[in-house]
Order: structure tokens, then C-alpha cells, then sequence
């Protein structure tokens, strides 16, 4: 079940949404206060200097997605539309965007964002969203991109548990570093895909980003902290030897990886 299940707005908002068819610079070091559950962050995210990611040209992509890359010359964006400061489209003004398929997936965006927003207010979404159709390190993305669009009901509400669970775990350990920062989401450039001879990207495995049953969190100590002392560890990912761990209460599933994790919401 899809993003258009949810009570993502109040039910005017929702009745538009169904209008539509479905179609970074210096490093953070931000000390981040305990967080609450009602009170957004208001400190700015400035992307660290990333690592130069090629596009995959295999017939299956076999890269997680960084949240880091090489800052790239500024190309121009979408017709009326404008760079988020991180790489990808800026989810705002979606009105002024020429292109009717940009347009549409803008304001699937913006609507999902502000429900991500509502369950879990200090939430973070580090990137715009990708050109349709595009890895999130295809150059058109300037920078990569995160998708939000694709993500299923349950993979959005898994933040709010985390986050829950975050909070419990830092006040509990004293720990401050306890954010909930989204590096990916339901963007392709990721595993469970194959490249057709036109360029063209196929999903083809529903336990994935593609599939949107995967999102990335950035590292924090908090986050850290608690999946290594309260989760059960699992034998390490077979492809890249990534250490795992599932969390016993919901059998989310953590894979560490060098920049962040990534969590199957299964």
C-alpha cells in the first residue's frame, strides 16, 4: 500500500492529492539537544564534501546510496523550478515547475514531507527529490537526491517509532546526539533494479529503496548507541559483509554501512 493511502493532510488536501496521477560543502558538526517529540529543529543542515559517485552501468545496481559526494558545478534546474541547497529538486513552488511529470511528483513530495513533519516534527530530509526516471547520481540530480514519493505507509511510520525509541534510548543513556536525519528513500541508484538498453530503471524487488520498504538515516551516537546495545545482532549482509541488526519488538532490520544506515522495514 502507497504513500496514497494515508492520511497524509486534512481530507481538502487529501482530495487534491488524488487529483494527481502517479505518474554538500562543509562537513556538520552540530551537538544536537535531546530531542522531543513536538519540537522541531530549527538548526540548518549543511551537507559534507561527498565522495565522486559514478553512475552504475551494470545490469543490476549493486551500490547504497552515500550521503556524501564531491560538490558539482551548479547545472541549470527544471524549468521554474530551483536546486535544494544539498543536491536535487527543492520541494517548494511546485505551481511554477513547466513540466506537468516534475509538477505532479513535486507535490506528491511536499505532501509526504509535511506528513513526515507531523509525526516526527524534528525530522531532517537532507536532499531534494530526483528527476523521474533517474538514479540519485545521475548528474541531471546535481549533487544526488533523496525520493520520498514511493515510500510505503509502512516505511513512513517506521520513522516515528525509531525516533520514539531514540528519544527513550538518549534520555535514558544521557546521550545528546540523537537526531532522525534522512539521507535516503525510495529513490533508484540502489540495489533490487536493472538498467535497461535505453537507460531505463526497472524495480524489481519489492524489499528495497525502489520498492519502499527502505530508508536511510544518517549516523548519530544516539542512534548508534541504541541499535548496538538493545537490538539482536544478525550474521553480516552477504553482498558488502555490512554488519546487521533486527530490532526484536518491530523486525526492522539494520545494516550499518559507512555514512549511515539502512533500515528494511519489512
Amino acid at each position: 500500500m502507497k504513500y496514497a493511502a494515508i492520511i497524509l493532510v486534512p481530507a481538502i488536501a487529501l482530495g487534491v492529492w488524488h487529483l494527481f496521477t502517479k505518474a554538500s560543502s562543509e562537513t556538520v558538526y552540530v551537538q544536537e539537544p535531546t530531542p522531543s517529540l513536538n519540537a522541531p529543529t530549527t538548526t540548518p543542515i549543511i551537507e559534507p564534501p561527498q565522495a565522486t559517485s559514478t553512475p552504475d552501468t551494470a545490469t543490476s545496481t549493486q551500490h547504497e546510496q552515500p550521503d556524501q559526494i564531491e560538490t558539482l558545478p551548479l547545472p541549470t534546474p527544471p524549468s521554474g523550478a530551483s536546486w535544494h541547497p544539498s543536491g536535487g529538486i527543492a520541494r517548494a513552488n511546485c505551481a511554477a515547475i513547466t513540466d506537468p511529470d516534475i509538477q505532479t511528483i513535486c507535490n506528491e513530495e511536499v505532501i509526504i514531507e509535511k506528513y513526515i513533519h507531523s509525526i516526527v516534527p524534528s525530522a531532517r530530509i537532507t536532499k531534494g527529490f530526483c528527476y523521474p526516471g533517474t538514479a540519485y547520481n545521475d548528474p541531471k540530480n546535481w549533487q544526488q537526491c533523496t525520493d520520498l514519493n514511493n515510500l510505503q505507509v509502512e516505511t513512513i511510520h517506521a520513522l516515528k517509532s525509531i525516533f520514539e525509541s531514540i528519544v527513550t534510548h538518549c534520555n535514558s543513556r544521557g546521550i545528546a546526539d540523537c537526531a532522525i536525519i534522512v539521507t535516503g528513500g525510495s529513490e533508484f541508484g540502489h540495489r533490487g533494479e536493472v538498467r535497461g538498453s535505453d537507460g531505463s530503471i526497472t524495480c524489481i524487488d519489492n524489499a528495497s529503496h525502489c520498492g519502499g520498504k527502505k530508508i536511510d538515516l544518517r549516523l548519530t551516537a544516539g542512534l548508534e548507541s541504541l541499535i548496538t546495545s538493545e537490538f539482536t545482532p544478525l550474521p553480516n549482509r552477504d553482498f558488502d559483509n555490512a554488519p546487521q541488526w533486527v530490532d526484536p519488538q518491530t523486525g526492522y532490520i539494520y545494516a550499518r554501512e559507512p555514512t549511515h544506515w539502512d533500515i528494511l522495514v519489512p
